[in-house]
């Protein structure tokens, strides 16, 4: 037996808001009033709609449209309501999707799915010339190659025969959580495949270490922006439902694991070349990430949309500063150890287009966990809104008797 279902997302759960899932409509019941005063009835269950004249002032105050206010859009992460376009406002109001907070939602989904398939073009294309002009490169490494480009191909297909369908976010999530993990997963194959097995005689040992530098280069960016995209799609969340805490734990713990990721990924080329710009690199982005976990432990609380956006943009400036000494410094690391190597020049713009445009897809993706994960969380049923309670007063005496025991120890 569950209660009426609690709503903190602040999202039209009803019927007629299909784009977020159909629920029950909780009943609705007048209003005791005394008096001359007359009774007065809400229907929650049906969502919010604006008059002409509403309609028509939000039109007049959004943003002229274009291409820069979209790509703006993209790489912000304050989703902030009002901030759709006229042409998107009446696209999402023919889906009875009228609360501005969901049509900020979606409208930055759109922004963030156009910008994604049209960089995921010239990715794809600079890839394809890559492998097909490699020299020396035997015909089965080749065909591996291919097999992971031809995955990030039809992925970007995908984006663009999804862009239409923006405004049906339940489906199009599902969907390109899908394509995302085939395309992550098909490199991670490919590369499987042993040297060995392709190339024998001496020339094997020396061509395997070349090739698994390669190999470093192009999937390290790929896999290193997930969690860099989950930090950006959990701030999203954050900043769009500051009530909720599981973004910041998100956040929190991402930081870390960002932290080895980054060690891993310089760690094999440093020990190859014995180049100190790696360990200076290195080093910058590892202290980027210390903002990333103090935002995380600030946020991992329920808040106000103030004090979560004033705490991200005092990490963003720190955090920014940091990396982008990191990247510069690691940008000529790579530069050198690819000239010394003698690999294409379009291996480090490749790989620095691939960690930028993989990590605002991981951030749609991982705004869209989240967000469909909350709302999973948003019906309670009575057990739990006991051990919550109870695990609440756990916890409050846990910190009380934990207080005292440090006040004892200090005297």
């Amino acid at each position: 037996m569950t209660n009426p279902q609690q709503t903190h997302l602040g999202i039209p759960a009803g019927p007629a808001a299909p784009g977020w899932g159909a629920r029950e409509p909780a009943a609705s019941a007048p209003a005791e009033v005394s008096g001359t005063v007359a009774p007065l009835s809400l229907d929650l269950s049906q969502p919010l709609t604006l008059g002409p004249g509403a309609s028509a002032a939000r039109s007049m105050s959004a943003p002229a449209g274009g291409f820069l206010i979209l790509l703006r859009r993209a790489l912000g992460l304050r989703v902030e309501p009002g901030g759709a376009l006229p042409t998107e406002q009446a696209a999402l109001e023919l889906t009875n999707l009228a609360d501005p907070h969901v049509q900020a939602f979606l409208a930055w989904r759109r922004a963030v799915l156009l910008c994604s398939a049209i960089a995921m073009i010239p990715l794809v294309l600079l890839r394809l010339i890559e492998v097909l002009s490699a020299d020396g490169m035997p015909g089965a490494l080749t065909a591996v190659h291919l097999l992971a480009v031809l995955a990030e191909g039809a992925f970007c297909g995908l984006l663009w025969m999804q862009l239409p369908r923006w405004t049906r976010w339940q489906a199009q999530r599902r969907t390109l959580q899908l394509g995302w993990l085939a395309m992550m997963a098909a490199p991670l194959v490919a590369y499987l495949v042993p040297v060995g097995s392709v190339v024998s005689g001496p020339a094997g040992p020396a061509l395997g270490l070349g090739y698994s530098l390669y190999a470093l280069l192009v999937l390290g960016p790929r896999v290193l922006a997930i969690l860099p995209g989950l930090v950006r799609g959990s701030i999203v969340a954050k900043l769009l439902i500051p009530g909720t805490p599981a973004p910041g734990w998100l956040i929190a713990g991402s930081g870390p694991l960002t932290g080895v990721l980054i060690y891993l990924v310089f760690l094999v080329p440093f020990q190859v070349t014995g180049s100190g710009y790696f360990v200076i690199a290195m080093l910058a982005l590892l202290g980027a990430q210390l903002p990333i976990l103090r935002v995380g432990q600030r946020l991992a609380r329920p808040t106000t949309h103030l004090e979560a956006a004033t705490a991200v943009a005092r990490a963003r400036t720190t955090h920014g500063l940091a990396a982008g000494i990191g990247g510069l410094v690691a940008l000529i690391a790579f530069a050198r150890m690819t000239s010394d190597l003698h690999l294409s020049g379009l291996v480090v713009f490749d790989a620095l287009l691939a960690l930028a445009v993989h990590t605002l897809l991981a951030t749609l993706i991982g705004a869209d966990l989240l967000m469909s994960s909350l709302m999973r969380g948003d019906a309670i049923s009575i057990d739990a809104q006991a051990a919550i309670q109870e695990s609440e007063q756990r916890l409050a005496t846990f910190a009380r008797e934990s207080a005292v025991v440090t006040t004892t120890s200090l005297r």
